[in-house]
């Protein structure tokens, strides 16, 4: 169980993440945004999955910021998406939906027929990959919201490219 003190922290937290969302269809729910955050949430993974491969590969080391950095963005899609499947789950009881896009979305489809992910298993790994690191969920959180708040400074939120 969460305490409130985190409970907070993540609350705030998802409000400032969909503060920053400013692609087509953000805070829309549908099938476009459940897209585009489950192929977020995958690109972010890739690019872990990229450090370890170079790691391995030529024995370039891993730093604590580079995977801070990179799981920040995990996080940042895994609450979005998160987020939308307590609506979801909300709507389908109240209403008796069933048709959610993180039902019908091809993509969501897609993941998971392949590793048939779950937004709180997504969020343990987080804390496993960051554990191994030697990084805190507070970090991670902390630091994610450092680069968007300097992206945001910097007028580099859209764009493309890790260090803009």
């Amino acid at each position: 169980m969460l305490g409130l003190k985190v409970h907070r922290k993540i609350e705030s937290y998802l409000k400032f993440c969909k503060s920053t969302a400013l692609w087509a269809d953000a805070g829309t729910g549908n099938v476009n945004e459940v897209n585009y955050l489950w192929a977020g949430l995958i690109a972010e993974v890739g690019e872990i999955a990229e450090l370890v491969q170079k790691n391995i590969r030529d024995g370039k080391a891993i730093t604590k910021d580079e995977v801070m950095y990179e799981l920040g963005d995990v996080l940042f899609y895994t609450f979005l998406l998160a987020d939308l499947e307590s609506a979801f789950i909300r709507d389908s009881v109240l209403y008796g939906s069933r048709t959610s896009p993180l039902i019908t979305s091809p993509i969501g489809t897609l993941v998971r027929l392949m590793v048939t992910p779950s937004v709180y298993n997504v969020y343990h790994a987080i804390l496993a990959v960051g554990e191994h690191f030697g990084l805190t969920f507070d970090q991670i959180l902390d630091g994610n919201v450092r680069k968007l708040k300097r992206r945001i400074k910097n007028g580099t939120i859209r764009g493309s490219g890790s260090h803009r």
